[in-house]
């Protein structure tokens, strides 16, 4: 993989991760576009790491503090990820179909808009945490983004806006550090070349420090309540998806 599109892929996982506008459907669709239709799995991985690694730095009095009082919210948001093992193959398939791309983009959408016009406060326990944890497994799919749907299901079960948002980036840790776990035995030893390392580098650090910048906007922004903005994004990714499959130039 070139030294740029390492780079440049790092910096979409970094700006998208956290913003509800999925970061697997925009790396998928910034490497068709950029020509590079071979981008492993593995690199994808890695760059969530990179993101992932900003989480706890960032947020890391408050994940203490969910550790150490509501971590049975975690241990039931992450449990739906068990049925991931019987996805893998469909999953690796609709990675593969642009056209599933813009109608997860536009699902997004749908579920920012109702997340945001239904949302309730009420104490969550762990019912509601399951439910969170159902929407992150469907958010498997590219274009589907994991935090725009679990943060929207967060709103519906009653989280406010900031814990939405908090949980949803924790639950991403047991996700990502599973998911890196799982495609690293798969990958090794052929998928680690010494040329696949240098990329595996720079994706991880252009995304570590483009997301810490991007965690910190978010979160200003979803106590400002502005996550619609997000929503009319990503119904224009889907379409911009869709009428690229109808006009046969954006193909997987």
């Amino acid at each position: 993989m070139p030294f740029y599109l390492s780079l440049l892929l790092g910096i979409v996982q970094g700006l998208t991760e956290f913003l509800p506008i999925s970061s697997s459907g925009h790396l998928q669709l910034a490497s068709l576009l950029l020509g590079w239709k071979e981008t492993s799995p593995v690199f994808g991985l890695v760059c969530h790491l990179g993101t992932l690694m900003a989480t706890v730095i960032l947020l890391r009095d408050d994940l203490k503090e969910m550790l150490k009082n509501r971590m049975s919210l975690l241990v039931m948001g992450t449990l739906p990820l068990a049925f991931a093992i019987f996805l893998k193959r469909p999953l690796e398939q609709a990675f593969a179909l642009p056209w599933i791309w813009g109608i997860s983009f536009c699902l997004t959408a749908l579920l920012l808009f109702v997340g945001e016009r239904f949302a309730r406060l009420s104490p969550v326990g762990p019912k509601g945490a399951l439910v969170v944890g159902f929407f992150q497994l469907a958010a498997l799919l590219p274009g589907l983004s994991r935090s725009g749907a679990t943060i929207s299901a967060g709103r519906l079960v009653g989280f406010s806006p900031a814990q939405a948002a908090r949980f949803s980036f924790f639950l991403a840790i047991p996700a990502i550090t599973g998911a890196s776990l799982l495609s690293a035995i798969d990958e090794w030893p052929e998928g680690f070349s010494h040329e696949m390392w240098s990329a595996y580098v720079i994706g991880f650090l252009a995304s570590l420090i483009v997301g810490s910048v991007t965690l910190r906007w978010i979160l200003r922004l979803i106590d400002q309540g502005k996550l619609k903005i997000f929503a009319w994004y990503c119904l224009f990714m889907g379409l911009f998806c869709l009428s690229g499959v109808i006009g046969g130039w954006l193909n997987g």
